[in-house]
Order: structure tokens, then C-alpha cells, then sequence
């Protein structure tokens, strides 16, 4: 396999990558958007076209209220919808509780999901196709050029996963989990088994309420550092006909495209620790 096929091979696979990397990303937003997107009305501060890109890019300036006031955000999008906003004073937008997520109501990214459906595809033909080149020449490779060949096809099946639908439990803004256990038996496992990574606390200490809060801290290693990304949750526990049931509420997070492993995280220590199972 000559070295030029080696070079387009890798070309295509960092191309490969960011395409699908891109579509998960809006896969993502989208799944957000619709399950835990709460829709209201902004004000339109500012609208400007920007001629001088391809496609055409739209930037829109709105503010819109929080539960902690007034916020104001820049929303830029290829999607020709933005048009007939330019003279308008409001738009309609949604935002996920507990998080930064700000989307445009109307924005769906389905010319920009099948444009990188388009491009994956094609690439994936033309990488198949360099890779079993070099299978077939694998009888006569050296050992260095085996060892390139074979990376290459572990990189790329690595690839395939990447827009792959998990297994793991999706998150939500608002997640029940019941369990046969009372609202008291509950709150007695929660403060027993909540350390180190987990927290439970209560939410205001001279409110006699039944909100508290939940934290879950996660570290991921990367290039021998770790990340620290951290999500809060207001926790309610009410009674059951059968036991009792465990609400978790985001309250915030400080990675907003972590939200999956949080609930993954949440799942297992709700299971192991205090054996609730979660419903949708």
C-alpha cells in the first residue's frame, strides 16, 4: 500500500470523524430539544445576514427571561427560515431547565444531518475501498505496514459506533424512580450511601420541606488530567401505593453534553444503592 494511499486514508478518517462527530452532536440537540425543551418567547435585540460565507449564515441577538432574570444569547444558523425574521420582535425558542441550551423553535438541522449523512457515507465507500486494498496486499506487507493497515481498520470500525444509538438510559429534566422502600426508608439510604461522588443534602435547612439536593461529580481522564464535570438535581420523595417514588429535577450542570452519563451514573446508584428503579 503506497504511502499516498496511507495519507488519504487518514484525510478521510479526520474527515470521517468530524462529520459524525457534528451529526451526534445534533442528533443530541435535537433529542433535547424534544424531550426536555420547554418553549417560550424571546425578544429580538439584533438580525444580521452574513452574505459573505456559503452557505449564507443567519445571526440573530435575543434576550429572554430565566428564573434568575433576564439573559441575552447569540444564535448563528445556515437555516433560510431566519429570513423572515429580520424585521420581527420576538421569536419563539427553546430552552432545556438546567442547562445552557438555547434553540431556535424552528430549527431542526435536517439539511445540515443529511449533507453529513451524504459525506459519511461516501467516505465510508471510499475508505472500504482503501482498506481492502490493503488487505489484499497484507500477504506481502512488511511488519510496520501490517501494523499501519490494521490501525487504520481499527480506527474506522471505531468510528462506525460513534452515531450509533447506546443502550444507556437517555437523560431527562424531570426522571422517576420508584421502589417498594418508604418515603423514610428512602431518606435513610440517600444520607447513608451519598459520598464521594455523590452528595445529598438538604435544600434549604431552615425549610421544613421535603426538597433536597443531589450531586453527582464525574472525572474523566484525558491525556493523564482528569475533567471535572459536576450536575445538581432538587430530589423529591413522595409515597407510593406501593412503596415510594424518587423525583430528580436538573437543576444545573456544568457540561451540558454529559447529561447521558449523569443519568447513567444516577441509574446505577439509585439501583445498587437504594433499589429504585427508574420509570419513563
Amino acid at each position: 500500500m503506497p504511502i499516498e494511499l496511507y495519507i488519504m486514508a487518514a484525510v478521510w478518517l479526520l474527515i470521517d470523524w468530524v462529520c459524525r462527530f457534528m451529526l451526534k452532536r445534533n442528533l443530541y440537540q435535537l433529542y433535547m430539544k424534544k424531550e426536555n425543551g420547554r418553549v417560550q418567547l424571546a425578544e429580538i435585540k439584533k438580525w444580521r445576514a452574513i452574505y459573505y460565507t456559503r452557505p449564507v449564515r443567519y445571526e440573530v441577538i435575543i434576550e429572554y427571561m430565566t428564573g434568575s432574570g433576564k439573559k441575552t444569547v447569540t444564535i448563528t444558523t445556515s437555516s433560510s427560515f431566519l429570513k423572515k425574521y429580520k424585521d420581527e420582535k420576538s421569536i419563539q425558542i427553546v430552552t432545556v431547565p438546567g442547562t445552557n441550551f438555547v434553540f431556535l423553535a424552528e430549527e431542526k438541522w435536517i439539511v445540515q444531518n443529511i449533507e453529513l449523512w451524504v459525506v459519511i457515507c461516501v467516505l465510508s465507500i471510499f475508505i472500504v475501498i482503501l482498506l481492502l486494498i490493503g488487505f489484499l496486499q497484507a500477504w506481502s506487507m512488511g511488519m510496520l505496514q501490517g501494523i499501519i493497515y490494521l490501525s487504520f481498520l481499527l480506527i474506522y470500525l471505531k468510528l462506525r459506533h460513534i452515531v450509533r444509538p447506546r443502550t444507556r438510559c437517555k437523560h431527562k429534566a424531570r426522571m422517576k424512580y420508584v421502589t417498594d422502600l418508604s418515603c423514610e426508608e428512602v431518606m435513610e439510604k440517600l444520607r447513608q450511601e451519598a459520598h464521594n461522588d455523590f452528595q445529598f443534602v438538604k435544600e434549604k435547612e431552615d425549610v421544613k420541606d421535603n426538597m433536597y439536593i443531589f450531586s453527582i461529580d464525574w472525572k474523566a481522564q484525558l491525556y493523564q488530567k482528569y475533567l471535572r464535570a459536576g450536575a445538581r438535581y432538587r430530589v423529591m420523595v413522595t409515597p407510593s401505593q406501593t412503596g415510594s417514588t424518587v423525583w430528580f429535577y436538573l437543576s444545573e450542570c456544568s457540561d451540558d453534553y454529559a447529561l447521558d452519563q449523569f443519568a447513567e451514573r444516577l441509574r446505577g446508584f439509585m439501583e445498587e444503592k437504594i433499589g429504585a428503579f427508574r420509570e419513563e
